[in-house]
């Protein structure tokens, strides 16, 4: 079965942060965070020492990024200009870099007060920028509040992300047995989400994070999967986040090879009636410390 990739408006998204923009007196934004670029472009890429910077002005939207990602930033739709900066001497000038580049974009796009992710941008960016008098100002909060209430395409990217993380426990669940390593049941998830893929989203861009904790690591549930042995009885913790195009599900299971004691089985039960409450707690305008 191949789920339908939802279409996503992304002009729609680049016109409610003008909003915000203008209202706040800002004559453009610059987003370093990924998951923001994504959010508003579609562009997802590998960042590492790299920094990519997007672009939002009045007039159009502006994506700066290494050579490395030169190719790959001209398939971002979403995107009016890509500017390149270069490392390497055939193409590039001597001490060429992301935040020079940068403020040369801003300078020639008339900008003179930005809004930054002040939660995620460094401040030696800040600086860079007000040493070229470009007054900054932090709408982290307000990026906050515009991804809250998701949209169709999100909630139906999250739906399928869901749908595979499922497949994925359920395979690990089944897989699960005495003698057998964390380590191991958790790639027969892996492979089960991986062979799903293709017939599920063969367009979309996925990205998987898993953990498997058991017996005495489950005080400490986000230890990274060890290549412990499930033994009999025990108690295991499994949890898979799914990504698909940027928007994540996760499902979590606590389980038992065996038969719990007592006190285990009083512990889960009062974790799950918990969990249960606050479930059927949820509903719009209840602030999540009421939940």
């Amino acid at each position: 079965m191949t789920d339908q990739t939802p279409t996503v408006d992304f002009s729609s998204r680049i016109h409610r942060l003008r909003g915000i923009l203008e209202a706040r007196g800002l004559d453009a934004a610059v987003l370093q965070s990924p998951a923001n670029i994504a959010y508003m472009t579609g562009f997802q890429a590998l960042i590492y020492s790299r920094p990519i910077y997007l672009v939002i002005a009045a007039g159009q939207t502006e994506l700066v990024v290494p050579g490395l990602e030169e190719e790959h930033a001209g398939h971002a739709g979403a995107v009016d200009r890509v500017i390149v900066y270069y490392e390497h001497p055939e193409r590039g000038t001597p001490g060429e870099n992301a935040p020079d580049t940068l403020a040369a974009a801003l300078r020639a796009g008339g900008v003179d007060r930005a809004g930054l992710e002040f939660a995620s941008a460094p401040i030696a960016l800040r600086e860079r920028l007000e040493r070229d008098r470009i007054e900054t100002g932090d709408i982290s909060a307000e990026l906050i509040r515009l991804r809250l209430i998701k949209d169709p395409a999100e909630i139906a990217l999250m739906r399928q992300a869901a749908a595979l993380a499922r497949i994925g426990v359920m395979a690990t669940l089944a897989a699960a047995a005495a003698g057998r390593s964390q380590l191991a049941i958790e790639a027969i998830g892996t492979n089960a989400i991986l062979e799903a893929v293709p017939q599920r989203t063969p367009e979309a861009t996925i990205n998987l994070l898993q953990f498997t904790t058991s017996g005495p690591e489950t005080s400490l549930p986000h230890l990274i999967t060890t290549a412990r042995r499930l033994g009999r009885p025990d108690v295991a913790i499994h949890s898979r986040q799914v990504s698909v195009d940027g928007e994540r599900a996760e499902l979590e299971r606590t389980f038992a090879i065996g038969e719990m004691d007592d006190e285990t089985r009083r512990v889960f039960d009062t974790a799950e009636a918990a969990q249960l409450a606050a479930i059927a707690a949820i509903r719009p305008g209840v602030p999540m410390r009421e939940v």
